[in-house]
């Protein structure tokens, strides 16, 4: 630690432990637990199991428990009628810890009562509100673009240069106009669409996938506009494009809401907006992808995000993907609305 950075390093471990306090409130977790009659470790697992069935290995690593901790603990709750055990629907050998009804609803109550704001929050200003928000969604994203940035700093490509298959389907009857990339990490999309006569703008938070895009372009003669940022802050001009694509952009929902809403605003008159990503099923029933059910979505999810569009696709589709030990599937969300007037 440089004299020049201690300040500051002391106050983000302040202002980090500030946050701790407020989030990890013992009294807090301790009247939920005496409302709700359970206790908070059980409540944890319960909300996961609630929000996506799945086996006990994926649950333990989730929750970071010892499986055989972890197994009491699912036990106690399938004793109280919260949780039973299931056959997987596709693999009998795997056993699926899945939410009873009864079980669902305390989840609900739980995360009811969780989602409360502490009271001194209600006492601040809007504007005020607005900034922390602003700041808490660049801290919880400001380790991505450094990590999204190791992974692209390599003369290979981390995906395939061939565009999503997906984005193939559905562009395929479009004439070519202004077509958004949001989060387009090395570009093969935004490049497939430029050798189609798309005029692009790309745009990602990771400096390092971008040179790469770049020289892939420069390589092909291709001329793209590309944007250094961070979707969550950056706004295209409203209805400026004839296509807005985002593929595989995994958040949390309100910060998942906050860039698909922004992504139709993008949409121009008898524009297209195009959603792919990984399902919520894929954790249990599909290969690859997030292992944090939080920055899953279904079809349905996506559509409860936008407005002013209409939605002429939304269902769940299997990807095939190619492994060293043959093919499997992946499952991802697909979502196609247009923007009538």
């Amino acid at each position: 630690m440089t004299k020049a950075s201690a300040p500051r390093d002391r106050a983000a471990q302040e202002a980090w432990q500030a946050m701790a306090e407020l989030v990890q409130d013992n009294e807090r977790r301790q009247g939920v637990s005496n409302q709700l009659g359970l206790c908070f470790g059980k409540l944890r697992a319960l909300r996961r199991i609630a929000s996506q069935p799945m086996p006990l290995g994926a649950l333990a690593v989730l929750l970071n428990m010892d499986p055989p901790n972890l197994t009491t603990v699912v036990n106690d709750l399938e004793r109280s009628g919260l949780v039973e055990r299931r056959a997987h629907p596709t693999d009998r050998r795997i056993k699926l810890a899945v939410a009873t009804s009864a079980g669902a609803a305390l989840a609900q109550r739980a995360q009811e009562i969780l989602d409360q704001p502490p009271v001194g929050l209600f006492d601040l200003p809007v504007d005020d509100l607005d900034v922390l928000l602003r700041i808490l969604s660049r801290v919880r994203r400001g380790q991505q673009p450094g990590h999204w940035d190791d992974r692209y700093r390599t003369d290979k490509l981390i995906w395939h240069a061939e565009p999503n298959r997906f984005l193939v389907e559905e562009v395929a009857g479009l004439a070519p106009g202004r077509a958004l990339d949001l989060a387009c990490g090395e570009g093969r999309n935004a490049l497939w669409l430029a050798e189609r006569g798309w005029q692009v703008t790309a745009v990602d938070f990771s400096a390092v996938g971008l040179a790469k895009a770049q020289r892939l372009a420069s390589d092909r003669e291709l001329d793209i506009r590309l944007i250094e940022a961070d979707v969550l802050e950056w706004e295209a001009p409203p209805s400026s494009f004839d296509l807005v694509i985002v593929m595989y952009l995994q958040l949390p929902a309100g910060e998942r809401r906050r860039a698909l809403q922004r992504a139709a605003n993008a949409v121009a008159a008898g524009g297209v907006l195009l959603v792919v990503g990984h399902d919520s099923t894929n954790l249990v029933d599909g290969f690859g992808g997030p292992r944090d059910p939080a920055v899953l979505f279904s079809p349905d999810d996506v559509v409860g995000d936008l407005y002013g569009l209409q939605i002429q696709r939304a269902e769940r589709a299997r990807r095939p993907v190619a492994t060293d030990h043959g093919q499997v599937d992946a499952i991802d969300a697909i979502v196609r609305a247009v923007r009538l007037s």
